[in-house]
């Protein structure tokens, strides 16, 4: 029987239909065993022991020296948006297709990214921590409405994130190297059909160059995918550039940032605080856990129900089709 491999690990948590629909259509299940995100040698062993011919994949690394030993392997269905895990190049030369998930976790991602900047200006986490400790702490925070929020990535999420935004009278720009920047308000239709999740926006923010949204914004956030080109696209230069006393967010994915260069800005006062979703290193053990103006998140940006059945569904969905079943 044909094996699929399934490396993500909390795949079918919370619904079991995309596990059954794999199994119904003749093939046996595998899973991560390990229950956390799967080291190189961990899923190359999983690929030698099992063989399988498509893998429902994580953000495990799924190298060219991975890929050589997966002989029978047609298909990566990646379970979420981020490729920079999987070697595109070296899959490509080998036959086997790579998909991924792009609009499931388009609202979790947003709705992520709205709550981290209203905690963040609100010092939420910190309040709440006072009160943990037996204190009585009441910050005095600011605003979102007003403030200048520069989206940096206008696909999808960044899209989306916009239209949230202009509930609070923000002014809204807009940095996307992969879209067309003119001098006129642009306006994004977004519109995908996400099962019981319909949604219809116009989405309007105004176009920038990098330098001027580093310059003008309250806040930044980053909504682009990580490659060899943009590590640490966010570094101590372009932190620099930053307005004094702006906050940065990072709810895409880890490399993005300089993370020590961060650390030295919201140090000396340069920045008023940041919040990270997304890490170099994972689980995350850096100097950035030893600020109060820092709110840190565990990888969660996908991490909401509606969303992950959804991107499971999707993930199954691809995998069958170019399995052709």
């Amino acid at each position: 029987m044909n094996k699929i491999l399934i490396t993500t690990s909390s795949f079918g948590l919370h619904d079991t239909t995309s596990i059954h629909r794999l199994k119904n259509s003749g093939f046996e299940v595998v899973f991560n065993p390990y229950g956390r995100k799967l080291t190189e040698d961990e899923v190359l062993s999983l690929i030698k022991t099992h063989n399988p011919v498509g893998m429902v994949a994580g953000v495990e690394p799924l190298t060219s020296n991975v890929l050589r030993k997966a002989s029978g392997l047609k298909v990566i269905s990646r379970c979420g948006i981020g490729l920079d895990s999987v070697d595109i190049e070296a899959a490509a030369s080998m036959g086997i297709v790579v998909t991924n998930t792009p609009d499931a976790p388009t609202i979790p991602v947003a709705e992520l990214t709205m709550g981290l900047i209203l905690s963040l200006l609100r010092q939420i986490h910190n309040a709440d921590s006072s009160i943990r400790e037996g204190k009585w702490y009441r910050p005095t925070g600011g605003l979102l409405f007003g403030k200048t929020v520069g989206i940096i990535g206008c696909g999808r999420i960044g899209s989306y994130l916009a239209g949230l935004l202009s509930s609070f009278k923000c002014k809204i720009l807009g940095y996307d190297a992969y879209k067309h920047n003119d001098s006129s308000n642009a306006c994004n239709r977004l519109d995908p059909d996400l099962s019981n999740l319909h949604y219809k926006s116009s989405l309007c923010y105004q176009p920038s160059e990098l330098p001027q949204l580093l310059l003008e914004s309250d806040i930044i956030t980053l909504h682009i995918p990580y490659t060899s080109e943009n590590h640490h696209f966010i570094n101590n230069d372009r932190i620099k550039l930053m307005k004094k006393g702006a906050y940065l967010i990072n709810a895409s994915r880890g490399g993005l940032v300089d993370e020590e260069a961060l650390y030295q800005n919201l140090k000396s006062g340069h920045l008023s605080g940041a919040a990270i979703d997304s890490f170099e290193k994972e689980p995350y053990l850096g100097n950035l856990k030893y600020l109060e103006n820092v709110l840190l998140t565990s990888h969660i940006g996908s991490y909401a129900l509606e969303g992950r059945i959804i991107m499971e569904n999707q993930s199954v969905d691809n995998l069958l089709k170019i399995l052709d079943i």
